[in-house]
């Protein structure tokens, strides 16, 4: 469909059809998913598997967040959380809360956040990890971007 640049209710009204039609797409997709990973899930629990049904967690708990069921998310990802901190997992951990640090973001809980990332940056384990170190400063320039700190976002 061509919409003149100009018709802006005729783009609103194509940016809408596109956007449901996407949505269906994403649908549809999503519901495979959503059937493999609580079959895995329950799969890791029967086994005992900490660190199987912390990768599950952490899988279901971004599928949630990416469907804007941010309060599931959150549970998730902070059972996700304990079991990498029971384990001592300082790399997981760091990524449990940067992943905890996006799903208050989008619920716009900023100062919380922004907690998660300061936290997440205090693990010992990140100065062997440079790569994880620069994806938690790149999430906490974001954390200050939301929050309207330019100065902070340009300091990360």
């Amino acid at each position: 469909m061509r919409v003149d640049s100009r018709d802006v209710p005729g783009r609103v009204r194509a940016g809408r059809g596109i956007a449901a039609r996407l949505g269906g797409l994403c649908e549809v997709r999503l519901v495979p998913s959503r059937d493999a990973l609580s079959t895995a899930l329950r799969i890791s629990r029967e086994l005992d598997d900490s660190g199987l049904e912390r990768n599950i967690l952490r899988s279901v708990g971004l599928l949630r967040w990416h469907e804007g069921r941010n309060a599931e998310a959150l549970a998730l990802t902070e059972s996700a959380l304990a079991i990498d901190r029971e384990r001592e997992d300082d790399d997981a951990v760091a990524g449990d809360l940067v992943n905890l640090a996006n799903i208050l973001k989008s619920m716009g809980e900023y100062s919380v956040a922004l907690s998660k990332v300061e936290e997440a940056l205090a693990m010992p384990s990140l100065a062997q990890n440079p790569k994880k170190l620069s994806y938690i400063l790149h999430n906490l320039a974001n954390v200050h971007r939301c929050m309207g700190d330019l100065d902070a976002t340009l300091s990360c």
